[in-house]
């Protein structure tokens, strides 16, 4: 029986090894990077709001785009986003308003 036993033991360690083994040599997938969409909603005046969009729109992702949402035509960084986005222009960024 205790023959049995440690018979039974080196199997299953066998199998143990064998399959930490085959965990190991598959290659890790480091190139991936799928396709983000960030969204930005703004309401009113915001005093890092110049951070924010330095921040988003000079990303070293590869494949990103920005998507800012202004809550009215008449809110104050509608027209602040505006005017940055003249001087620093990105070609995957969309403004749009909020519509009710």
């Amino acid at each position: 029986m205790l023959v049995y036993f440690g018979v039974m033991y080196l199997h299953w360690g066998k199998g143990c090894i064998r399959l930490y083994q085959e965990q190991g040599s598959q290659p890790e997938r480091h190139d991936y990077q799928p396709r983000a969409v960030v969204l930005l909603s703004l309401r009113g005046h915001d005093p890092f709001l110049v951070n924010c969009l330095e921040g988003l729109l000079n990303q070293e992702y590869p494949e990103y785009a920005v998507k800012i949402i202004v809550d009215h035509v008449d809110d104050p960084a509608f027209p602040f986003v505006n005017q940055y986005l003249e001087t620093h222009r990105h070609p995957h960024c969309q403004v749009s308003v909020l519509e009710s």
